[in-house]
């Protein structure tokens, strides 16, 4: 439409048609740039990774079943005595290696060993009981 409306400002002795008409483009494709530049200036720009999933904050369901599963392993720790849970704490919380366990406690390491297998197999079974049904919250909406 701009080379219709100013055919008449067209001079030859200029330019060549094809060097006006590329002139023309040029300029409105600089001008496009800027506006575009002028819209987005204050606008933050989309992250590389914009459609990754935010795994620092979970979902709300991620975070109900968190809650029931935590309740429930509450629940089953008291099914365990009171060497069991200190030694379950030491190993999962703490970290800490069954010589470290046993030194700490002084117990042998035979006794740390068994104590934990026995204690993990209370808290399993307890974990794992039928009236416990753990459902994936995206199932059912």
């Amino acid at each position: 439409m701009q080379v219709w409306r100013n055919a008449s400002k067209f001079d030859a002795e200029r330019a060549t048609p094809i060097a006006w008409l590329l002139m023309m483009a040029r300029s409105r494709a600089f001008d496009a740039l800027r506006r575009e530049q002028s819209r987005t200036r204050l606008q933050d720009a989309i992250p590389d990774n914009f459609d990754a999933v935010d795994v620092t904050n979970p979902d709300p369901c991620t975070q109900t079943l968190e809650a029931e599963e935590g309740s429930v392993l509450q629940e089953a720790l008291q099914l365990l005595n009171e060497q069991q849970r200190q030694m379950i704490a030491l190993a999962f919380y703490r970290d800490m290696t069954h010589n470290e366990i046993a030194n700490y406690i002084n117990q042998p390491l035979g006794t740390v060993k068994t104590t934990l297998r026995r204690s993990q197999a209370i808290l399993r079974a307890a974990m794992t009981k039928p009236d416990l049904v753990k459902r994936d919250c995206y199932e059912q909406a």
